[in-house]
């Protein structure tokens, strides 16, 4: 049940992926296709947002396309078609880096398109510096993220930092903070590229993180590369607000959200760490900002929220090394677990092929055996035919106990889940048992059991060994009575099996269910003791339990819980 629940989880973490790879691939062929065709038409909204705003130059919008449509082909699984287009996008990036670096002109920045809007524009049609990075970056982490697993994770990590760069020149704009944005004199990036570097940053981390959770089966996804590179925008983002505002602003209570994102970082002190760069980031910011109220009341603050931090610091990190910890017993225990099931499949399958093999031999014993008392029983004294007896009753028995160690192999062997009703099993095997039950005036009260997903023929067989039991230990004073019950909660159903039967001492309630033991003689009870450990092994595949209680003389019980 918890391996279908970590499918369940897995499956719906992975559509969650998927939405977002789409989404975010939309969005930025959008941005990019609107662009273009504001640019042809001379739309000022599509290109400037705002007429105060930089506009997006024809190449960046380009590039958005390109690289929209890249995200898009790599998901339906044509990486070369993606490398190209990425490649083209970053072929654009790299030769305008290389314009700013040299300072000349290789004619890339109005090959398709005559620029006559140059707000905040030191070129015409030139895309800014920190634009044309984001731009090398993703050709980048297109290219990675169709290589190995390390790639694909280098591949998320810039996409953090291509997300970064986007992210933090958007807030320039909100807070009015023209260096975030801007680089100097040099072209500034403008708002709606900031937009789409953010959109196609966490497209392009969601791209590494999906691979990753598909390697893993168990869909826990090591993410802490990329987490780093989103902690690094998150703190670079608080500190340019911070000394963007009044200083009488008290915003350093934002870094304890850097903070807490230290959690999703599988390692110890992660959150000190980050504790520590809030602190210096918010020292740094003191240092820069304008004092516009008393400097003694300005300290305060900061001492407070610095306060503020380290508490959550410290308690998250005592947390978590507590949570590690468990985490590292539950590896420990799940690895034992995994090796004690395959030395359970080992032993199932010697159990298997020695029952099987010695079938054979048993028989060829029995059959010599009767041939022999057939032929020659006149011809030996009595104690060779009680010989005989003894050799014949000894091969019975162990050819019995032989079937019932391979049947108990066999159980799961052929696992085939359908939708069982038990009310029609039960149904079919007082149908088998009817001579039995009209012999011994056995009554079965039957009330309606619910449809289970199971295997039938296991179940059957569960279902069958108990009710053949209750008739088998009947109590010699009344009538066999049998009771066949259930309830049902949150999607367990628990089924009551209950008799007038002989009992079972409390001393012997987990015994019973062990294989080969019994609790009566041979010659009161026949059996070979296997049944009730088939009924467990049973009942435990389909990952239930199975117990009893019971009053010595007063019959017993067998609970079966299982998940519907």
């Amino acid at each position: 049940m918890s391996t279908l629940t970590a499918h369940t989880n897995s499956k719906k973490i992975s559509t969650y992926f998927d939405g977002v790879i789409i989404g975010s691939g939309s969005v930025v062929v959008l941005i990019g296709a609107f662009v273009l065709f504001g640019w042809y038409v001379k739309n000022i909204t599509l290109i400037q947002i705002l007429p105060s705003f930089v506009p997006m130059q024809y190449n960046t919008a380009l590039g958005f396309l390109l690289c929209g449509l890249s995200v898009f082909l790599i998901y339906f699984g044509k990486p070369k078609v993606a490398i190209v287009l990425g490649g083209v996008a970053g072929i654009i990036g790299f030769l305008t880096i290389l314009e700013y670096i040299s300072g000349r002109n290789i004619q890339i920045d109005e090959l398709l398109m005559n620029h006559d809007i140059t707000v905040e524009t030191s070129h015409p049609g030139r895309m800014a510096p920190n634009t044309a990075l984001c731009f090398l970056l993703s050709s980048i982490a297109i290219g990675l993220n169709i290589g190995s697993p390390k790639a694909r994770q280098l591949s998320g990590v810039i996409g953090s930092l291509i997300f970064g760069l986007g992210f933090v020149a958007f807030i320039g704009y909100v807070t009015g903070n023209k260096a975030t944005y801007g680089w100097g004199n040099l072209t500034c990036m403008a708002v709606h590229t900031a937009f789409g570097f953010i959109i196609l940053g966490c497209g392009l981390s969601i791209f590494s993180w999906r691979h990753e959770h598909k390697q893993n089966k168990q869909g826990q996804s090591t993410l802490k590369p990329a987490i780093l590179g989103y902690a690094l925008t998150l703190a670079i983002t608080i500190f340019l607000i911070d000394i963007s505002l009044p200083s009488n602003v008290v915003e350093d209570g934002l870094y304890v959200g850097l903070v807490f994102l230290g959690w999703f970082i599988p390692r110890k002190r992660a959150t000190l760490i980050l504790a520590v760069l809030a602190t210096i980031l918010s020292i740094m910011g003191f240092l820069l900002s304008a004092i516009e109220v008393n400097l003694w009341v300005l300290l305060f603050n900061r001492v407070v929220a610095l306060i503020a931090i380290w508490t959550v610091a410290i308690l998250l990190d005592n947390i978590k090394i507590k949570d590690l910890a468990l985490e590292k017993a539950k590896e420990d225990l799940n690895s034992k677990i995994i090796e004690q099931i395959a030395r359970n499949k080992e032993l199932e399958q010697f159990a298997y092929i020695a029952s099987h093999d010695m079938q054979e031999p048993m028989r060829t014993i029995s059959s010599f055996a009767d041939l022999l008392a057939k032929r020659y029983s006149g011809q030996f004294d009595e104690t060779g035919n009680k010989s005989l007896q003894f050799i014949k009753g000894a091969s019975d028995r162990m050819g019995e106990l032989n079937k019932g160690l391979l049947d108990y192999s066999r159980i799961g062997r052929k696992k085939e889940i359908v939708n069982c009703d038990c009310n029609a099993i039960i149904e079919e095997i007082k149908s088998e048992l009817a001579p039995q039950i009209n012999n011994s005036k056995t009554t079965i009260y039957l009330e309606k059991l619910p449809i289970i997903k199971g295997y039938k023929h296991e179940l059957k067989y569960l279902f069958h060994q108990l009710i053949s039991n209750s008739i088998k230990f009947k109590n010699t004073e009344r009538a066999p009575g049998i009771s066949i019950t259930s309830t049902t909660s949150n999607q367990i159903v628990s089924i009551l099996f209950s008799d007038n039967g002989i009992g079972i001492a409390k001393e012997n309630y987990e015994k019973i269910f062990m294989i080969f033991q019994r609790l009566h003689p041979r010659t009161a009870y026949e059996g070979t003791g296997v049944g009730l450990a088939q009924c467990r092994k049973i009942v435990e595949l389909h990952g239930g339990d199975i117990s009893v209680t019971s009053k010595l003389g007063k019959g017993c019980t067998f609970k079966i819980t299982l998940p519907i």
